[in-house]
């Protein structure tokens, strides 16, 4: 799937269609001018230039499917009754393969047992963190943490963000982070206390290893943490603030051209997911669900082609009265529950 937001669009247009759910390219091709036009709320002349420019930047037919006949081979709808020049639909053919064989490819429940064992995980040092998390933060997976406010979940982010840069010969990923703000509660003097204690801390086991000898791991591991800084964690921690609920989404689908451009990142940290999604969908609740699953889905693509962590911070909704207890639920709804690339954990302050 193709991102919407890397269609070459004026960026209003771009920003209706974002606002409206409307997130991957595959949103628009297929859909109706008529219906697009309603959905986002401009004319259906409108709608069908949209339509037009994101099927040719897909490498589609710009008309296929929107009036105009398609060239492929099929049945046709029987002309419209009353005379005059009818529009010509085009239904696929009974005999045409949906898809060639060869592009089906399933997989053994032993090749995925065998992938999630050998899963690298973001490490923490925190024994009882890692041994709760399964060894760590894994890769490739959606990691929530949620809890009621002052529950420390910020500071929990950013020591993820922070640990990424654990080398790997101390069962680290060694890699980079990206740290996406939706409150602005990301404190940059608290970053670099806890870069220069996780950096003390590698050091502090390194110079026990005179003890054991000198073997090539440990000559290895005092190289690593030798050029392991607390500037060159910082440098590696790639800061994002988003202010409104369209440039989360639009940064979310941007993530794969960010990831290009800086390779190295192991971790992406949203703090926190729905803060931009509390407020102003009391009216439209089915367009929120969409937008937050639509971010979801995006997420666990990035995380598994990418071969990284994400890691969604959430607060706890209060939910008051019955038997008189505070206790509530994640503030994302729904969106997030049940899901089956990844895990939520809860913090109590």
């Amino acid at each position: 799937m193709r991102a919407l937001s890397t269609c070459r669009l004026a960026p209003s247009r771009l920003a209706q269609l974002l606002e409206h759910g409307f997130q991957v390219a595959e949103d628009v091709i297929d859909m109706p001018p008529m219906e697009l036009g309603s959905e986002v709320g401009i004319s259906a002349k409108d709608a069908l230039e949209v339509i037009r420019q994101v099927r040719a930047e897909c490498g589609a037919a710009p008309d296929a499917g929107v009036g105009t006949p398609a060239s492929t081979s099929g049945a046709t709808a029987p002309p419209v009754a009353g005379g005059g020049d009818a529009a010509t639909t085009t239904f696929p053919s009974p005999s045409a393969p949906a898809m060639s064989s060869g592009s089906v490819r399933g997989r053994t429940a032993m090749d995925l047992l065998s992938e999630e064992r050998s899963l690298n995980r973001i490490v923490t040092f925190c024994s009882e963190l890692d041994e709760m998390l399964g060894g760590g933060v894994p890769l490739r997976k959606i990691t929530e943490f949620s809890g009621a406010p002052g529950a420390g979940k910020t500071q929990l982010g950013i020591q993820l963000a922070v640990d990424a840069a654990i080398p790997a010969v101390f069962d680290g990923v060694g890699g980079e982070a990206i740290y996406i703000d939706t409150e602005g509660s990301f404190i940059v003097e608290r970053v670099a206390e806890i870069a220069d204690a996780m950096v003390a801390h590698l050091n502090f086991i390194t110079s026990r290893y005179h003890r054991d000898g000198a073997d090539e791991e440990h000559v290895a591991a005092r190289a690593a943490v030798s050029s392991l800084t607390r500037n060159k964690v910082l440098a590696g921690l790639h800061y994002f603030r988003v202010h409104t609920y369209v440039e989360q989404v639009a940064l979310v689908h941007l993530l794969p051209e960010v990831l290009r451009a800086r390779p190295r990142v192991k971790l992406i940290v949203i703090d926190s997911i729905a803060f931009h999604f509390r407020h102003g969908f009391s009216n439209d609740m089915a367009l929120r669900t969409r937008l937050l699953n639509g971010m979801a889905q995006q997420l666990m693509r990035v995380a598994s082609e990418h071969a990284l962590a994400v890691v969604l911070i959430n607060q706890m909704t209060p939910k008051l009265g019955g038997g008189g207890g505070g206790r509530g639920g994640a503030g994302g709804g729904g969106a997030w529950g049940g899901d089956d690339e990844g895990s939520a954990t809860h913090l109590t302050p």
